[in-house]
Formats: structure tokens, sequence, C-alpha cells
């Protein structure tokens, strides 16, 4: 059968050379990647899609060779063939040529590969600073509004042109988004350059010093001098570093209206920075003040959404105030920043249901099952959901496909937790309205 036929897994590798392409790629059979995306393009010699995954490989290669020469034998379509030739002079920092090639490929492409073909100028356009890059992702963005990798491109370009809010608000709706966890981290990093980008620079001195009055912080034991600049800087340098570190002290010292004073300040001069009300959100949380911290909470999430101890604490507290709106889309945002962490859907699927919200709250529970399918938590709330899917089902069919599904996940609860007294009380509910 082949090498080519066998994954490192020991399994079948697919018969479609596309599919065998992508499982070799994961496995980090590049070479072999390459031969299968080689042949793919001969199958498919008109889709642009399977030209990217083709040069993708080969550049992870080193870019050594011709590309388009490797699939000459095919009867590959002009279009395919511009865009391979584009990418190769884009790898050997041709801008201009490929920008060229990339848009004759553009003209001559059917609609469908225009966002993919425009991405890839953007993308050629900001590694060469062109001024053009932006307006490319643009129309990408507007062909294929859900693409992530053309938002986080657009976020780079604006932040190299010094337009940080314009960058963070694109980077805000990634999370709504089909977002992978390595997009997130991208996004992340982005997110912090725009922050800090926006910031004016303080002076080094400041910097040391303020740097020490954390080290002193963290230990416990900051030393009064220390304590003494903070609230001299303040006065000296109104920047919003100098006032979240005197508003740190002022929480160790318990001077709490003087902290709250330092952050609103700080927030208001640094717009897009969470840090002032994550402080303030946490610290509130911590003193047990579920309202006063949901709300700088909230604040903190929409300025970073990417920060995943704010999202953890927030989601928890507007579960606490009884806010089960936010809950409900703070452990949506949770699910995309942990995906593995079957918690999150288990908590997301009893905020769905406390919204009346069953079928979403099911999703849930069944993603959250998949992965982690012993879960006793998650099987008893998925019991319960389709046994309330049962009693409402407004057809005989629809109750009976829930009633058999209720059974199903029981019998795997008590497969995990024998004599589980939640599986007795769900069946007894359904017996009751039977």
């Amino acid at each position: 059968m082949g090498l080519l036929a066998i994954s490192a897994c020991g399994h079948l590798l697919p018969s479609s050379a596309i599919e065998r392409g992508e499982v070799l790629a994961r496995e980090g059979r590049a070479v072999e990647a390459y031969e299968a995306f080689a042949e793919a393009v001969c199958e498919n010699p008109r889709d642009v899609r399977v030209a990217t995954e083709f040069v993708e490989i080969w550049h992870q290669l080193g870019g050594v060779g011709d590309p388009a020469a490797k699939v000459s034998r095919c009867k590959v379509s002009e279009p395919v063939v511009l865009y391979i030739e584009g990418m190769r002079a884009a790898v050997a920092g041709r801008s201009r040529d490929a920008d060229i090639a990339l848009a004759r490929a553009l003209e001559l492409s059917p609609p469908a590969y225009h966002a993919e073909i425009e991405y890839r100028r953007g993308l050629v356009a900001l590694n060469a600073g062109n001024v053009d890059a932006l307006s490319y992702l643009e129309r990408a963005a507007g062909l294929a509004p859900a693409r992530v990798d053309v938002r986080l491109a657009m976020a780079r370009v604006l932040v190299d042109g010094e337009e940080y809010a314009e960058a963070v608000a694109v980077l805000r709706g990634v999370l709504a988004l089909d977002v992978t966890p390595e997009e997130i981290n991208k996004a992340r990093r982005i997110l912090g350059t725009a922050i800090d980008g926006a910031e004016p620079k303080l002076n080094p001195g400041v910097e040391r010093t303020l740097q020490d009055i954390l080290v002193g912080l963290e230990k416990g034991t900051p030393e009064t001098t220390a304590l003494v600049r903070a609230q001299a800087l303040v006065e000296e340098v109104p920047h919003p570093r100098v006032l979240k570190v005197a508003a740190l002290v002022a929480l160790h010292r318990g001077l709490e209206t003087e902290a709250v004073n330092r952050l609103e300040v700080a927030a208001e001069l640094s717009p897009l920075d969470p840090e002032p009300w994550r402080i303030l959100g946490m610290a509130r949380h911590a003193g047990e003040r579920a309202n006063e911290a949901a709300a700088a909470l909230g604040e903190a999430h929409r300025r970073d959404p990417f920060d995943v101890d704010v999202a953890r604490v927030l989601a928890s507290t507007s579960t606490q105030t009884q806010d089960f709106q936010t809950a409900r889309d703070t452990y949506a945002d949770l699910t995309r920043l942990e995906p593995a962490v079957a918690e999150h859907y288990l908590l997301l699927a009893r905020s769905e249901r406390r919204l009346g919200r069953a079928t979403a709250a099911r999703r849930a529970a069944e993603a959250g099952v998949a992965i982690s399918g012993q879960s006793v938590p998650l099987l008893l709330e998925l019991a319960s959901i389709e046994a309330q899917l049962a009693l409402g089902a407004p057809t005989e069919d629809e109750r009976r496909a829930a009633r058999r599904r209720t059974e199903e996940t029981i019998e795997r609860l008590l497969e995990v937790a024998p004599d589980h007294p939640g599986a007795a009380a769900i069946l007894a509910s359904l017996e009751e309205h039977s």
C-alpha cells in the first residue's frame, strides 16, 4: 500500500489527496505532505484554497525549488498558477511581483476565491510595509467576515499604523467567531501591543521606581519610603501606570477610596487598558462585594476579552448576582478561551437553563460530555436537560426521542456512579408526567 498510506498512529490515511496532506502535515511529515498536496492541486486544478495548502507546506520546507514547476505536469488553471507564482515571489521578497501575480489571479479566479487572494495580497503588503495592506485586508474581511486570520492581520496593520483603538475594536469581536487557541494567543499578543502602544512612554527612572514598589508589594513588605514615593509620583507623573501602582499601594494600606480614585483616573487616561478595572474588580471580589465586583470586571472583560482569570471571576460573580445573561455570555467566551475545560460547558449549560434555553443547554452539556465522558455533574446535567425537553416536547415523537436520550444518559451516569440518587429522581419525574 506504500508509506503514504499509513499515518504515524498506524491508521490508514484518507484516499483523498487533500485529506491525506492535512493528516501528514499535522503529523509533521512535511515532505510527504508536500507530495500529497501537489497531487491535490492536480486533482483540483482550479481550487485556490488547495493551492494555499500546497504553497504553505513548500514554504515550511524552506521555499526551495519552484512549486509551479512541481505541478506543471497537471492542467492547473491559469489563476492557480498565477497564485502559486505570486506566493513564491512573496517568499523570495519580491513583493511587487507577488502583488502583480496575485492581482491577475484575482481577475481570473471565481468569486469564491477572492477573499483568500485579497488576504494573501494583504499579507504580502503588510510584510513589505505597503500602505495598501489595510485596503486589501478590508476587502477580504468584507468578503469573508467570519475569517479570524483576516481580522488578526487587519489588527496588525492598524497597530503598525498606531491606530490602536481601531485595532482593539477589530480584536474584540474575535471570540464570537470560530477561533482556535493559537488565534486567541495571537489576538492576545496584538491586543497587548496595542494597549502598550497607546500609552505614553515613561521615564526609565520612573519605571525602575515602580518596579521596586511592585516587588515590595509582592513580598508583602513594601518599604515605607517606597510607599511615600508612589504617592509623590502621582503628583509628579500623572501616568496611567503610576496611578495603577499607587492604587495597589493604597489597597495594601486599606485606603480603598483613594485606590478607586486612582484607578478611575487611570482608566480614563488609558481607555484601552483593562488593568485598572481588573485590579478594582478582583479587589472587590476578594472582599465579597459581588455587585460592585461584577461591574468592574465586566468593563475589564470588555476591554480584554482574552483574560481567562477575569472571565472566570466575572462569570461566577454574575451567576451569584443572578445576571444570568452575562454569566451565559462569559461562560460561552470561556469555552473558546479554554475549549478543553469541561466545567465551562457545564456552567454554560446551567446558565442556558436559567434563561429558559433548554435546547442550547443541551448542546453545551453534550459538548462537555464529549470532553469528559465520565463527569458525573455533566452527565447529571445532560440527563436533567433531556428530561426537561421530554416533559415540554410539543409532539409525541419528540417526547419519545427526548425520553430515550434521557434513559441513555442515565445509563451512562449509573455506569460511572452506581445508585446515584439523581438518576432515580430524574426517571421518577418522567414517570410521574408520562
